[in-house]
């Protein structure tokens, strides 16, 4: 709370001044108060929601366990700041991974690298904390949020034009091109 009281002490957001000064508000309302957070703060305060059944219902909405969106969140943070930080992120591995999805959605479980074997619960990846599974779930997200996004195609054609092939440094799978996820959009409910 104490970082978030820091957030909106350093705003200039007219609606902060708003809530404090018509509401008495010391904090607006948490979906007022995302507007200032970091990206880190949005993350740890989704991460520490008492009730499980409320990081459920938010996780609902993409179609994920909370567990995996959890923990998704948590790692892109850390790709986040390597970007904001100009760092390099193509070939980097990851100290902070993240707990890919094992049942749901099936569609986006069977992109990650490798594919996963018969049972769910031997999933290891081969290339464990490189960029390709950072983007598998993030191609899903997209859809998610706006499912005539081209995002995840803009990047395959970027990615397949590269003359230096990086595909392999970044953790993706022999096989990508022919994975469903970077095949062309299929409208979703």
């Amino acid at each position: 709370m104490a970082k978030l009281d820091e957030e909106l002490d350093r705003s200039t957001e007219e609606f902060v001044a708003h809530f404090r000064t018509t509401y008495g508000m010391k904090r607006p309302p948490i979906w007022a108060a995302c507007e200032v957070m970091t990206f880190g703060l949005v993350s740890n305060f989704y991460r520490l929601l008492a009730v499980p059944a409320l990081r459920q219902r938010i996780a609902d909405t993409y179609r994920l366990d909370e567990s995996t969106l959890t923990s998704f969140l948590h790692h892109l943070n850390t790709v986040r700041n390597t970007c904001a930080h100009h760092a390099r992120l193509w070939n980097r591995r990851f100290t902070v991974s993240m707990r890919p999805p094992t049942t749901k959605p099936i569609d986006v479980v069977a992109n990650f690298d490798p594919t996963l074997p018969p049972t769910l619960s031997q999933w290891q990846p081969q290339a464990p904390n490189k960029l390709y599974n950072t983007l598998v779930m993030l191609g899903h997200l997209m859809d998610v949020i706006d499912s005539t996004a081209r995002w995840r195609h803009r990047l395959r054609e970027m990615l397949v034009a590269q003359s230096f092939p990086v595909t392999n440094q970044m953790g993706f799978p022999a096989d990508w091109r022919k994975r469903s996820l970077w095949q062309e959009p299929i409208a979703k409910p």
